[in-house]
């Protein structure tokens, strides 16, 4: 006992552990503290044990041996006060001679220490007491002053998988810094490397931690060249999803809230709809906002003049934000396909990041994140023109929810032509090294992990993409239509531009990572759409257009999504889609109603997909919308069904007596000409105006253009496929 050191004496109780106080890092204040459970610390998280001393404390008389001592730490005495504990026996001194005198600054410290959140409740956290009995954990951190939930045996897994030998995770890991951290930005990899490094050396580590592991390998795994990589299956990418998502459900990612599972998804965006899983990264996503919104990334407020924190303090608060605007952006960029969002502007006042690098050397300057001129190149720069081009996105259709009047046509227009000059005017405002798509880029267009010289052309498409949205309500009838001639010129100049920037793309590294993105295959398909819709329609507009250099465009981009068919099922769905419009653009001539044989081929392309019940099959590949969707597969109340003279009797006892309903009219047209279109078109027309009908058009000669049963089996699919989506809606 003799060796036992006194305890320090402090005017409050130490909250900070010893781990984070010697490191100098944040710490969030709870036992173990989520710093060192990340670590995997937590056996070793602990407080140092202090005597709070108050100025009302007692003390003996100071002997004469100690005064010259007493007064030799004068200074130390008027802020720190004697211990409280007394023995019965004390005598009880002047309080004067106890007292310490109290200056400025401690009065400061005093009156800040009772206005702080931690100790007075605020009008904000009274609003949120009722949910403070609900049990709702970001309130009760909020009153509890805790940032993150308790780690718990349950959410950390003993004897984790990380599924390669330490050394070729580690390069892994390090392909992913230097290639692909620029695609996301949710995970600053100095971080999470010198995380790594901790953790896989224990025998435990934290649930949600290894789910953003295994999400990390399965996007770089994708991306990067398999020469490139450990010798690993090629299967190993989506085996790594399967297992970070399964990672999430074993850590309770919807119960545990924590910043690791946000991250998480916003990673797994990268490969699930490559991995045909766009119905389940949407439900995710959704899942994570709501998550982000309950730790508050939503409510960081504006970044302070200098801040207050340490290094890691202040690179933790720029993830955050990153993480924040990801989902921000994913919201609201998938407005055309669901005519909806559930982030608003006005509900959230977390900045946009910054445009800074993400090296220690570089990220922190004078205290505050060093922000980048606006003209450099960063970390960042994908990023931050996505989350511009989502905010006019937001605009343009919140304008469009407050004043949409389905029978003032010009001024929906008007509205469509605004949007189209704001996005090409935000385009313009960038810095002409972000545009300059006329360089041919070298054989190395990278630097510090960007394909800077690459980065022009996937600017312009992703711009591109967003102006066919825009006019995605008159994408067709600008062909015909002059008063919207505007949109037709609008969406072919610009697609144009774009496959010609991505023509001059070298067969590279980093050029073939950029090709895997599901974001420039989908982008991709959109322009060569917009084209093949031009050549469709070329019978109207023949002095516009070169048809035969926009035939080469669409062939290309059909040849550049094609060589990922393999790993990816946009490109998959891709190649089928430009097949079926290339192929009808060969028969249209014979065509009285160019949208229905659009629908058509559509259709046909949703039908053959292995799982059509997703709905990527129109809102990936087809990347236009849910209106301009509908318009071509809508038929009114007529359904048609394209039968062999053989086959009549065996479709109308089995199919018509069971299923339709005996309200619908039969139309039969038998037809021997190279064109049955021809005499369905005026019953369509008919059918739409009257009543429900069942069109049969028998035909005894196969024409390109026209789907042939080749056999009865895929004739009654067809049939079904046809007749139920009418039935149901009756």
């Amino acid at each position: 006992m003799t060796g036992h050191k006194p305890a320090r004496r402090s005017q409050g109780s130490v909250q900070t552990c010893t781990n984070c106080a010697r490191r100098k890092i944040r710490c969030s204040k709870t036992l173990p503290c989520a710093t060192c459970v990340r670590l995997n610390k937590a056996a070793s998280c602990q407080r140092e044990e202090v005597v709070v001393v108050t100025r009302r404390s007692l003390q003996p008389n100071p002997t004469p041996a100690s005064a010259s001592s007493t007064e030799r730490t004068g200074a130390e005495h008027s802020q720190t006060t004697p211990s409280p504990y007394v023995t019965a026996t004390t005598t009880i001194p002047n309080v004067q001679d106890v007292v310490p005198q109290i200056n400025d600054q401690i009065l400061e410290q005093l009156l800040a220490s009772l206005f702080s959140p931690e100790s007075r409740l605020t009008n904000e956290a009274a609003a949120t007491l009722e949910f403070l009995i609900h049990g709702r954990r970001n309130v009760l951190n909020q009153f509890i002053g805790r940032e993150t939930i308790p780690v718990t045996p349950a959410s950390t897994v003993q004897g984790w998988d990380i599924f390669f030998s330490i050394p070729d995770a580690r390069t892994i890991l390090k392909l992913h810094e230097m290639h692909l951290v620029w695609m996301h930005n949710v995970a600053h990899m100095p971080t999470f490397l010198s995380e790594f490094e901790e953790n896989v050396l224990k025998a435990d580590c934290e649930k949600s931690w290894v789910a953003l592991y295994y999400a990390l390998l399965s996007q770089t795994l994708h991306h990067i060249d398999s020469d490139c990589l450990p010798q690993v299956s090629h299967e190993a990418s989506r085996v790594l999803f399967d297992k970070s998502i399964e990672t999430l459900y074993q850590a309770g990612f919807m119960d545990q809230h924590r910043l690791t599972s946000v991250q998480t998804i916003c990673l797994l965006v990268q490969v699930a709809h490559n991995f045909n899983k766009s119905d389940l990264i949407c439900v995710l996503v959704s899942s994570a906002i709501r998550i982000a919104q309950c730790l508050n990334l939503h409510r960081l407020g504006p970044d302070p003049a200098i801040s207050s924190g340490n290094a890691q303090d202040i690179i933790d608060r720029e993830v955050k934000k990153r993480v924040w605007w990801f989902l921000v952006r994913y919201d609201w960029l998938q407005i055309p396909f669901q005519n909806t969002c559930q982030i608003h502007m006005a509900q959230f006042d977390t900045p946009m990041p910054v445009n800074c690098h993400d090296d220690i050397g570089r990220i922190i300057a004078d205290s505050n994140v060093a922000a980048q001129p606006a003209n450099s190149y960063t970390i960042t720069t994908w990023t931050r023109c996505l989350h511009d081009l989502s905010v006019l996105m937001w605009h343009h259709q919140d304008r469009k929810s407050q004043t949409h009047n389905p029978i003032d046509i010009s001024g929906r227009y008007e509205e469509v032509i605004r949007a189209d000059n704001e996005l090409k005017e935000l385009y313009s405002s960038w810095p002409q090294t972000f545009r300059d798509t006329n360089t041919i880029p070298s054989s190395h267009p990278s630097k510090d992990g960007l394909p800077t010289e690459l980065m022009p052309a996937m600017i312009l498409m992703s711009t591109a993409q967003k102006i066919f949205t825009v006019h995605r309500e008159f994408q067709l009838s600008c062909f015909r239509d002059r008063r919207f001639a505007f949109s037709q010129l609008s969406c072919v100049t610009i697609a144009e531009r774009s496959i010609e920037a991505f023509q001059k793309w070298p067969d590279c590294l980093e050029a073939r990572i950029c090709r895997r993105m599901w974001t420039t295959l989908s982008y991709v398909i959109s322009c060569c759409i917009t084209l093949c819709f031009a050549l469709l329609f070329k019978a109207q507009n023949r002095l516009i257009h070169e048809f035969d250099r926009m035939h080469g465009y669409v062939k290309w981009g059909k040849e550049f999504i094609a060589k990922e068919e393999q790993t990816s099922s946009i490109a998959r769905r891709g190649v089928r889609l430009l097949t079926a419009l290339m192929d009808l653009g060969q028969s249209v001539q014979f065509s009285v109603d160019i949208e229905a044989d659009i629908g058509s081929a559509i259709r046909r392309v949703a039908l053959a997909d292995e799982n059509s019940a997703e709905a990527e099959g129109y809102q990936i590949v087809f990347p236009y919308g849910q209106e301009l969707w509908e318009s071509l597969i809508s038929i009114g109340n007529a359904v048609l069904v394209v039968l062999h003279p053989e086959d009549v009797i065996k479709f109308v006892l089995l199919i018509i007596t069971v299923i339709f309903p005996a309200e619908f009219k039969i139309f039969v047209v038998i037809s021997h000409s190279e064109n049955p279109v021809v005499l369905f078109a005026p019953v369509r027309q008919f059918c739409r105006a009257t009543h429900p009908a069942i069109i049969l058009v028998i035909y005894s000669s196969e024409r390109p253009g026209i789907v042939v049963p080749t056999s009865p089996e895929d004739l009654l699919f067809e049939a079904v496929s046809e007749v139920f989506p009418i039935c149901s809606a009756l």
